[in-house]
């Protein structure tokens, strides 16, 4: 790991617990790397994340802020981007809301180096149910093409070149990223290392977060939630049946 230079990037809404969160993650990385850099897309979030964020010698800190809010897809692809620009080894990606230890965030790192694609796993959730029977609906409409057991994972690490094939494949502005990535790794016959992590509970005092709006009575999935999620079936069954990466050649195929 220490010949390696790892950019760990991240999308942001209104998480008020962001500079926690990156100082935990430069503390864990940084004595284990070459170099770190870490990446957050702030979301137009209503403090700016460059507020929340402490410099520091050891570690490069870079935010992109978007003006008007995009979405947490658009999000998700400009921190890859970001990450990619940096001209890191390896790109590790995690939600910007502190649920996933830094400590696992090295181990994707050091997974991705060796095997060029990991994929976290969460265990111990304790999402509403709501939330857990749209990442079983989830699963169900990838139908086996690219259907991993926690497919919408955000936890991610990429060596920089599968990253960079995997991102030609994807839409500019997806709102499902994660779930087409995990298409696009079927068709280009990508073996992706999983690896198992322990969820933790969200940091700052929106315990459901805040990109939904939840609201008081919480008993029922949010308006926002629900919109979103049949955006995203859309896109995943039309993405499925465009074909984007089938019949790939040999010579851009990322098995190991």
């Amino acid at each position: 790991m220490e010949e390696l230079h790892v950019a760990v990037v991240m999308p942001a809404y209104n998480e008020e617990a962001i500079g926690d969160f990156v100082r935990e993650v430069c503390d864990e990385v940084v004595p284990r790397v070459r170099r770190l850099s870490v990446v957050v897309v702030d979301d137009a979030s209503r403090t700016p994340v460059q507020r929340a964020l402490a410099p520091r010698p050891d570690c490069s800190m870079a935010v992109l802020r978007h003006e008007a809010n995009q979405g947490h897809g658009p999000s998700v692809l400009d921190a890859y981007r970001a990450g990619l620009a940096t001209g890191a080894d390896v790109v590790v990606h995690a939600d910007g809301d502190g649920q996933v230890d830094p400590v696992s965030l090295l181990e994707m790192a050091d997974v991705a180096s060796a095997h060029r694609i990991a994929v976290g796993q969460r265990t111990g959730r304790k999402d509403p149910w709501f939330r857990r029977i749209l990442t079983c609906l989830a699963g169900h409409c990838l139908a086996g093409r690219g259907r991993l057991a926690d497919s919408n994972s955000p936890v991610r690490a990429f060596r920089a070149d599968a990253l960079h094939q995997v991102m030609a494949h994807l839409p500019a502005r997806a709102v499902v990223p994660h779930l087409l990535m995990n298409i696009v790794l079927a068709d280009l016959g990508a073996v992706v290392r999983i690896v198992n992590i322990q969820d933790r509970p969200r940091r700052g005092e929106t315990a459901v977060g805040t990109t939904w709006r939840p609201r008081r009575l919480r008993l029922l999935p949010p308006a926002g939630l629900t919109a979103f999620a049949a955006r995203a079936v859309l896109e995943v069954l039309g993405f499925r049946l465009r074909g984007v990466a089938r019949g790939a050649g040999p010579d851009v195929r990322l098995a190991a």
